[in-house]
């Protein structure tokens, strides 16, 4: 089973919550994409860590959550997309997810 370390910077974001695992390989290294926090809230988000093993250890990146709701309001006229979850890479690269305008 994989590990995943959470960072200093970011412990505590995802709340009790964490959920919708993805990992996928770039470069050689591996990366998970997570969902954590309350789906009902704005603070609901798409974390990201990385590994040199598809088991772990994981260590998430600093800048998590990498997809917050305060990120995505410019993109979207000022709505934000509220719970973003279910984070996958497609085969070109693009970022996949659900989301709806809240």
């Amino acid at each position: 089973m994989a590990t995943a370390t959470p960072s200093p910077h970011a412990a505590g974001w995802t709340g009790i919550t964490v959920e919708a695992p993805a990992v996928f390989k770039r470069n050689g290294e591996y990366f998970l994409l997570f969902s954590g926090n309350n789906y009902g809230t704005p603070h609901y988000a798409v974390g990201a860590a990385r590994s040199k093993s598809p088991t772990g250890p994981f260590v998430e990146d600093p800048s998590d959550p990498i997809l917050p709701c305060s990120r995505m309001t410019k993109t979207f006229g000022g709505s934000c997309l509220m719970g973003p979850g279910g984070a996958s890479v497609a085969s070109d690269g693009a970022l996949v997810l659900h989301a709806r305008l809240g």
